[in-house]
């Protein structure tokens, strides 16, 4: 096999794992098992991009591929940079701002991808190499009428309990603890 080959049918399986693990998450909140790995699957297309389109750059279908990868780059930044922003924060991890596995089947993560968009708290249960997001929150954590916390308030989060419809996480803000259950998503 010529090395031309090898580079078009790498480049062409990564493509397709990624947008296989778009498609997942949209259908069913599923994705790569732990934080980093859709984000070094990134990283290894965007550099397999570059090398494809060096190897390939003769053929005027790379050039058109190129440009409007180029042009969708452009674009992004147009509207006051925000799906830009929203990229860069997802691809190199700044926007994690808490990841905790916190025992052998799931994995809370609050994060945020935009400058104007509030935290995300996820709860991610693990089936070998994929994770399912069973339970996602923007609005902060609410333990009664009167009472809540904003995620920019929570220090650590550990695993307490769990049955088939709930799982039951302790919250630690400042010096108090308290058990909150979160309702899993089928």
């Amino acid at each position: 096999m010529n090395k031309n080959r090898i580079i078009f049918l790498s480049y062409l399986i990564i493509s397709f794992l990624l947008f296989l693990i778009f498609f997942l998450f949209i259908k069913s909140k599923t994705t790569i098992a732990g934080y980093w790995s859709e984000r070094v699957l990134f990283w290894i297309w965007i550099i397999g991009t570059a090398i494809f389109c060096s190897t390939f750059w003769k053929y005027f279908a790379t050039k058109i591929y190129a440009g409007i990868l180029f042009l969708g780059i452009v674009l992004s930044i147009l509207p006051m940079a925000i799906p830009f922003l929203a990229i860069i924060l997802s691809t190199t991890g700044s926007g994690l701002r808490f990841n905790k596995k916190i025992n052998d089947k799931y994995r809370v993560q609050i994060t945020s991808y935009g400058v104007m968009s509030t935290l995300l708290l996820e709860i991610d249960e693990r089936h070998g190499l994929q994770e399912k997001e069973i339970y996602s929150e923007r609005d902060g954590i609410r333990i009664n009428d009167s009472t809540g916390y904003d995620l920019w308030e929570i220090e650590d989060i550990s695993y307490n309990d769990e049955n088939d419809s709930l799982i039951f996480l302790q919250i630690h803000v400042d010096s108090i603890s308290v058990k909150q259950s979160f309702k899993k998503r089928k």
